[in-house]
């Protein structure tokens, strides 16, 4: 039997984001900063880039999507586990 599953690449997208800004000189950007940028608790992004997150709500999309000036396409990624 196969599930299908929705995850989110909100850590990978974080880690290159945080190359790229490495690379200019720039702090890293931590979860309690995307937080306090978005607006979204830093429990809810915590959960995110950690893959315990069980639903995220098109709010919470949108702010980070906002924050990070990105598409909820870079933030989700569909797999199909066989």
């Amino acid at each position: 039997m196969s599930d299908t599953m929705v995850k989110s690449r909100l850590k990978l997208l974080i880690n290159e984001r945080n190359n790229v800004r490495i690379q200019a000189g720039q702090p890293e950007l931590t979860i309690r900063q995307l937080a306090a940028d978005s607006g979204v608790p830093p429990s809810v992004v915590s959960g995110l880039t950690s893959g315990r997150a069980q639903q995220v709500h098109f709010r919470t999309l949108d702010r980070l999507c906002k924050a990070l000036n990105c598409t909820p396409g870079d933030l989700l990624i569909y797999t199909h586990d066989e």
